[in-house]
């Protein structure tokens, strides 16, 4: 099962070189865990630049940075990096309703993987 996630992710990187057109994904975000029903929402900050972008993650008063982002057309990629060795990597499409797509948690000794949606904070670019 592992694997089939990351032949998911792996192909939907390799489509980035396909995508047209490069959207801007700067501004607050609320990220919601679609495969879990308890996880609740989490707030998101991105800071683009260009075809890259950096932000914060934020989890139970927890802040984790955002690295690695990249953006090209309509897929976007992007992985968090927790102080409790929690990895997470993101992969997804950019929609007019927001982001959503599939991720990967690695701790070292743990792997899971579902799927997450963003939206925009409202009222906010």
């Amino acid at each position: 099962m592992k694997f089939k996630v990351l032949v998911v992710l792996a192909l939907v990187f390799l489509f980035v070189g396909l995508a047209m057109a490069q959207t801007n994904v700067s501004g607050s975000w609320t990220l919601r865990w679609t495969t879990c029903d308890n996880c609740g929402l989490h707030s998101v900050n991105l800071s683009a630049n260009g075809d890259t972008f950096t932000g914060t993650y934020m989890e139970n008063g927890q802040s984790c940075p955002i690295t690695e982002g990249e953006v090209n057309g309509d897929v976007v990629g992007f992985v968090v990096q927790c102080p409790n060795k929690l990895r997470i990597v993101f992969a997804g499409v950019i929609a007019t309703d927001g982001i959503s797509g599939g991720y990967i948690v690695d701790d070292g000794t743990y792997q899971n993987h579902g799927k997450f949606a963003m939206v925009r904070h409202p009222g906010k670019p």
